[in-house]
């Protein structure tokens, strides 16, 4: 299972896309482009290509004025849910030492695509092409035995769909490796059904209004820029980075995550903070931060513990501690990234 899925509830009739990874048992799902709800993999199947292709091909029908069929219901469901994440970056073993680059558009968009290096501020284009939706490219085979050598890989992405749709910024992504954390990310890749390093381009901070940054090792100033970015309810002005030389710093009150933090209960606010402070992490695990403050203020302290409870949890993450006590007293936290 893959951002970019479409997956179908056991116990229900509903159908969605993948959005998010929430932990090793929570997906978020978006079902009939509502807001992603938390389903249990464990109740949904991913709804087989090939079915796919039936759903697609029985809508091409044409259907008598007037009349409907079950397998109209079921074609209709289907194609409402429209995958518009599922960008990947795949880098496929052929041996213990050598690896080909695959692109993978896992989403229901074209995708136009240019791939380049970057070195010591050097560019060089490697391709551009035109990614329909569901499909792979193969690109360069590159050596583990000179992975320290590794330029920087940098995309930019415009996609694109027939019809009614939303206005999308095109992306600009940078990827630079480092060993801690490239090794760690083999998984089944989407589409190529094999074992690869995978990294996906147009991660959860990928939105209609901004760029963001992949689940990989980014360049520093674009992590500290797409930390500032949210979705669903929350406003781009949710995570508020401060530029630093390798560290962020990040505002979790909640009138700084959405505008709409009146109309919120207080289990809705904090449930929300969370959300924000481990999207927070997560990127800038990803982006290789040395470190990386949380401003939770003081309260009655039950966000501060859960930070605490969740960082000691976290296995990228060395040590934390109290913040610059003399600015934020106890109202943030300092946490060291591996």
């Amino acid at each position: 299972m893959n951002i970019g899925d479409k997956v179908r509830l056991l116990r229900g009739t509903e159908e969605g896309v993948v959005t998010r990874f929430v932990d090793d048992k929570v997906v978020e799902v978006t079902i009939d482009g509502d807001f992603p709800i938390p389903v249990l993999r464990t109740e949904l199947v991913v709804v087989a290509t090939d079915e796919e292709r039936v759903f697609r091909r029985e809508k091409s029908e044409v259907i008598a004025p007037g009349k409907t069929t079950e397998k109209t219901k079921a074609t209709t469901a289907t194609a409402s849910q429209t995958a518009i994440r599922g960008l990947f970056l795949a880098f496929v073993p052929l041996n213990d030492r050598a690896l080909t680059i695959h692109l993978i558009n896992n989403t229901d968009l074209d995708m136009l695509v240019t791939l380049g290096r970057e070195r010591n501020n050097q560019y060089q284009g490697l391709l551009s092409t035109l990614l329909k939706p569901r499909t792979t490219l193969q690109s360069e085979q590159v050596s583990t035995a000179d992975f320290e050598q590794w330029p920087a890989y940098v995309f930019q992405v415009l996609s694109h769909r027939n019809g009614p749709d939303e206005l999308r910024t095109p992306l600009l992504r940078r990827f630079r490796f480092r060993a801690s954390s490239f090794f760690k990310q083999k998984k089944s890749a989407p589409l190529l059904n094999k074992e690869a390093y995978l990294f996906q381009i147009d991660d959860e901070l990928s939105k209609a209004v901004a760029p963001s940054e992949p689940t990989s090792e980014v360049d520093l100033n674009v992590i500290r820029e797409q930390l500032a970015t949210n979705q669903g309810r929350e406003t781009a002005a949710g995570e508020k980075s401060r530029r630093g030389e390798s560290s962020a710093v990040i505002d979790l009150h909640v009138e700084q995550i959405t505008k709409d933090h009146a109309r919120l209960n207080r289990a809705e606010k904090l449930e929300l903070q969370l959300a924000t402070f481990q999207r927070a992490l997560d990127r800038a695990v990803a982006a290789g931060l040395d470190e990386v403050t949380f401003i939770h203020g003081v309260g009655n302290g039950v966000l501060r513990q859960e930070i605490h409870r969740r960082l000691s949890q976290e296995p990228h993450v060395e040590w934390y501690q109290d913040a610059q006590k003399e600015k934020f007293g106890y109202g943030a936290t300092r946490a060291k990234i591996k």
